[in-house]
């Protein structure tokens, strides 16, 4: 239900309305549906399906009504809903089954002659080497880290698109506008000023999650379950490139070192939040109590330094490092061995020179 908060807080859901639009239910429905199918059919979880298409791509409607969001319903996808309204269209949620689901379900159900038990049959060693060459039949599952302390930034939970970074600052993007005018959606005449704390704690995280995530770039790695022989397969480890690392570790400085997701100080006058025994079978909540934004704050920066900082990044740092320099010893080897090969041509053909004059 984020989408329908959210597009309500963003104004596209009138402030009279107080029911969840019945298209926004139908549709996360039929997403979860198709989800929990593929489990009962066999399908593990994909966290690499949403990175099977760019932004670009998901925001035309025709690609999508062709596509989807993204390439398995397996995959953890939130609501597609970009900071630019214009960008968004009727599909906020996945509505059919993707490339890879029906990929794997031709694998998984083909019948096939003269099976072996224990040996994979050439028909299926086939279907599976498709899996290399085409980016919506990557695959990455629960074991592959993609909650944050994983290191591939390209398996993630609750993103979308194949370049996670802008994805996370588009919703940074979003919660910032948000933010401006969360008061006059969130606390309608004669309600209590207590649903205010929790609309703005809810953008806070989209923050600090951006953070957390894009954290993963900094010494991470690319995965590959491409099988040696596969037509156009990748490396089985590739570090992440530079570049991207820096793009990450500016939207990483961004949200640690910056207020610009922060409310006002004086909006904390009027976010209360419940004090006493809240949200149990027996409630004593009527206690107030004045909402600490900084020590929310400091404890988000926190989060995203930790993650930043833990050692398997440190140590793929090491690891890229290493791997820099055997490269650049490698490149250099070669090409003084290059300049070797030219000077033995130039002094082979200056002796054959010299024998032809005299």
């Amino acid at each position: 239900m984020l989408h329908a908060a959210l597009t309500w807080l963003d104004g596209e859901v009138g402030e009279d309305d107080d029911e969840v639009p019945p298209r926004y239910v139908e549709m996360a429905i039929t997403e979860v549906t198709m989800h929990e199918v593929g489990h009962t059919l066999g399908l593990r979880h994909n966290f690499k399906a949403s990175a099977a298409y760019s932004l670009q791509q998901l925001a035309q409607p025709a690609f999508v009504a062709q596509h989807g969001l993204t390439a398995s319903v397996m995959d953890y996808a939130p609501p597609y809903l970009p900071a630019n309204r214009s960008l968004r269209h009727e599909y906020v949620y996945s509505h059919r089954v993707g490339e890879y689901d029906r990929w794997a379900i031709e694998y998984g159900y083909t019948p096939l002659p003269a099976e072996v038990q224990g040996q994979q049959h050439a028909e299926l060693k086939a279907i599976a080497a498709q899996g290399a060459a085409r980016k919506a039949l990557h695959f990455a599952t629960d074991e592959d880290g993609a909650t944050t302390s994983g290191v591939d930034p390209y398996s993630n939970l609750f993103d979308l698109g194949d370049d996670p970074l802008a994805y996370y600052w588009d919703r940074m993007a979003l919660a910032q506008a948000l933010l401006q005018h969360v008061l006059n959606h969130t606390v309608l005449p004669g309600e209590p000023w207590t649903r205010q704390l929790a609309a703005v704690s809810a953008l806070m995280r989209i923050a600090t999650r951006g953070g957390a995530y894009a954290a993963k770039y900094v010494g991470g790695y690319v995965f590959s379950k491409a099988h040696r022989g596969d037509p156009a397969a990748a490396e089985p480890v590739t570090p992440v490139d530079v570049a991207e690392q820096q793009r990450a570790l500016q939207l990483v400085l961004q949200v640690v070192s910056q207020d610009f997701w922060l409310p006002a100080a004086r909006a904390v006058r009027r976010m209360p939040y419940r004090e006493g025994e809240c949200g149990r079978l027996q409630e004593y909540c009527l206690g107030l109590s004045a909402s600490e934004l900084l020590g929310m704050v400091r404890r988000a920066r926190q989060s995203v330094l930790l993650q930043l900082l833990q050692p398997a990044r440190l140590s793929g740092l090491q690891q890229h490092e290493w791997d820099a320099e055997d490269l650049a010893t490698t490149e250099l080897a070669e090409a003084e061995a290059e300049a070797e090969a030219g000077r033995s041509e130039e002094r082979r053909v200056g002796k054959e020179c010299r024998s032809r004059w005299s």
